[in-house]
């Protein structure tokens, strides 16, 4: 006989036990600087608004040029609007018929179905969250050593091995995503060569997508312009201009809009100091600075003897299913003397290898509607039956996005 409906109901209230403090954990371990950003879950509507002051009333020392030239902040809106991410599982019904006997498997197999989605959701949403302006690039493909008729593709930097997996499948851009369009077709990824970059695919790069060219951008299939406006679309390394971000204008006050941007040769501790020095006399405060996971030993060598350790002051918050119960994680960083007090170093392989950012956690915000994922209920229930195969279908989502209360609290470094 097929599987009745208490069977899923028990799986259901098996996942209580599972993941008796939410998804938010599982999720935590592929990414510290996903632990790092506050979450809100609270979001509703079809955005949300940032208001940061960019000037104040100019007053004078002639009562009666005060008055007559008085006036009111500009206070530029962000109207922050929110993206989509979509992860499905399948349970094959003969499997939960074989495993019924079998104390724990099945709630053993429906963990590993759950985990495997949800390890897709952390490792798109750090990517995205250290990304671009919502383009959603992975990597950029080198322009040598690799050929669009063969089985391989070369990536333009080694370290971008971190964002690719075998059985993705991609497609190819020659933009990043925040503007043209995505070529036609995909490839499916056979094996990650991490040691040199090297992607193998199952057919030839140009049998599954006609288009492809070396310096082309790769993407996750469906992510070319869906993702999150990520912490380089709110602090980019090159100044923007007047393109609206958010119905923003940034160039009406750069540094206030869109943070600090340095670049600066000589010791690392050097630099590090310059760009922390340039953001406080922009007005701005820091005090984390993330950077890549080498960067970050590179800079402990240099300084080494002046470091201080520790946990960096650093606890967060995650929201349970409920939105209500929390589970506290901790990073542990290294302490570097800015030039307005101490900040803390924080690393993850994940960050881009070409810059580090000084901020304020407290100025972040990756707000969703409800916890970012949750299980889609649209049929009153956590599972569906399949329409093509003999399974049960589960599908989580997330309604999220990336938002910065004060953009002036931030640099961006680019490394000489």
């Amino acid at each position: 006989m097929p599987p009745s409906s208490m069977s899923y109901a028990a799986i259901a209230n098996g996942l209580k036990v599972q993941y008796p403090d939410g998804f938010e954990p599982a999720l935590y371990d592929e990414s510290d600087i996903f632990k790092w950003i506050p979450k809100d879950p609270s979001y509703s509507g079809s955005s949300r608004q940032y208001n940061p002051i960019i000037d104040g009333s100019q007053g004078s020392n002639v009562f009666g040029d005060a008055l007559n030239y008085r006036g009111s902040p500009t206070l530029p809106k962000f109207n922050v609007t929110h993206v989509r991410r979509f992860g499905i599982g399948s349970i094959d019904n003969e499997a939960v018929l074989a495993s019924r006997d079998k104390k724990g498997a099945l709630a053993e197999m429906t963990k590993i179905q759950v985990d495997s989605v949800l390890y897709g959701f952390a490792r798109a949403g750090a990517q995205q969250l250290v990304g671009g302006a919502g383009g959603g690039a992975k990597a950029l493909t080198k322009a040598t050593g690799w050929t669009v008729g063969g089985t391989t593709i070369a990536l333009n930097d080694i370290k971008d091995h971190i964002w690719f997996e075998k059985g993705q499948v991609l497609q190819s851009a020659t933009t990043d995503g925040t503007t043209g369009s995505v070529n036609p077709g995909h490839v499916t990824v056979a094996g990650v060569a991490r040691d040199t970059g090297i992607l193998t695919l199952t057919a030839a790069a140009n049998a599954g997508i006609p288009t492809i060219a070396v310096s082309n951008y790769l993407f996750g299939i469906g992510d070319f312009g869906t993702s999150l406006s990520g912490v380089l679309a709110w602090i980019p390394p090159t100044a923007p201009g007047a393109t609206s971000f958010f119905g923003v204008d940034r160039t009406q006050d750069l540094a206030r809009l869109s943070g600090t941007r340095t670049g600066a040769t000589g010791p690392i501790e050097d630099q590090i100091g310059h760009a922390l020095t340039l953001l406080h006399e922009n007005g701005g405060k820091c005090d984390t600075l993330w950077m890549h996971t080498r960067r970050g030993w590179e800079l402990q060598q240099s300084i080494h003897g002046k470091t201080v350790y520790g946990a960096g002051g650093v606890q967060v918050a995650a929201r349970n299913m409920d939105g209500k119960a929390s589970t506290k994680i901790f990073l542990t960083g290294f302490v570097f003397q800015g030039p307005k007090g101490p900040v803390t170093v924080l690393t993850d392989p994940g960050f881009p290898y070409a810059y580090a950012w000084g901020c304020r956690r407290e100025d972040w915000e990756l707000f969703s509607m409800g916890p970012a994922p949750h299980f889609d209920l649209g049929n009153g229930g956590k599972f569906f039956i399949e329409t093509s195969a003999p399974a049960k279908q589960f599908r989580m989502e997330a309604f999220w996005q990336l938002g910065c209360k004060k953009p002036v609290n931030n640099v961006m470094h680019t490394f000489a």
